[in-house]
């Protein structure tokens, strides 16, 4: 008998190439492009509603120390650019960017109810309402997120005033820890919301955790790359920016999918050898 480790991998990475999951990677990656931009700015009026449209700015902003440095480089100037000259076009925004991340939801939806084993694709009007509540889900996680990173250093001083007991903190570890913790969350709520069978008899934290690490892994790969050796800039000029931003988007929609097949043949192999 071979080993787990050997034959779940390779049976997950089979899967995912006789699914067409590179294909579905692409097409989901191409409605996150549509949507990352409006969604922030979803994600600003959002924010404003809780500490004022002056520091919502600010709180979305400490959302790019988590981005990649690529990715940051292209929508911060943007976002701000926008915030900066109107927000009279924050309703159209917000129903662009619904709009869009739905889209991208809806094919994540599919491709994880043919991982899961559902066939019928579920309701139309269950898999538009999961798709709408997972976008709102997102942008209050985005915003709970840059919220909680802003205002961190404030309640600690609150709590050491009222304890006086001094609590060692590293700001900039206490930032990445909980960025992972909040975004192994949404990978996980995504595994067990979006199916149509919820993933039922299926073991969940395997794919999230994967996700969480290979997501990491690549980010911090291609910033990498990009800084040492990407000459991306010569080669597509202006588009530089939106070119590097659809390899990620297209590189975190694959890494998610293939969480997903993960868990599926985790499945498949227990079954096999009960």
């Amino acid at each position: 008998m071979h080993s787990p480790l050997i034959v779940v991998p390779r049976d997950a990475v089979n899967s995912f190439i006789a699914r067409g999951g590179d294909m579905q990677a692409g097409y989901i990656a191409y409605s996150l492009l549509l949507a990352i931009f409006p969604f922030l700015i979803f994600c600003v009026s959002l924010t404003g509603l809780f500490i004022g449209v002056d520091r919502s700015a600010e709180a979305v902003g400490v959302l790019f120390d988590f981005a990649p440095p690529y990715l940051a480089k292209v929508l911060e100037p943007a976002v701000v650019d926008v915030l900066a000259r109107s927000h009279s076009l924050f309703t159209l925004f917000i129903l662009v960017a619904i709009w869009a991340a739905m889209r991208g939801v809806e094919a994540i939806n599919r491709a994880f109810d043919g991982i899961y084993g559902e066939r019928d694709g579920g309701v139309w009007v269950l898999r538009k309402t999961k798709a709408l509540v997972t976008v709102f889900l997102s942008a209050i996680a985005a915003v709970v997120l840059g919220l909680s990173i802003l205002l961190a250093p404030g309640l600690i001083l609150m709590i050491e005033e009222f304890t006086q007991v001094e609590i060692p903190t590293n700001i900039t570890l206490m930032r990445y820890a909980v960025g992972i913790v909040v975004f192994y969350c949404l990978i996980w709520s995504l595994h067990w919301f979006l199916p149509s069978n919820h993933a039922e008899g299926f073991t969940r934290w395997p794919g999230a955790a994967f996700t969480t690490v290979s997501w990491l892994g690549m980010a911090t790969g291609l910033s990498i790359f990009l800084a040492n050796w990407g000459r991306y800039s010569v080669t597509y000029g202006a588009l530089a920016g939106i070119v590097i931003t659809m390899l990620f988007l297209y590189f975190s929609a694959a890494i998610i999918l293939l969480g997903a097949e993960l868990n599926a043949a985790l499945q498949r192999y227990r079954k096999e050898n009960a």
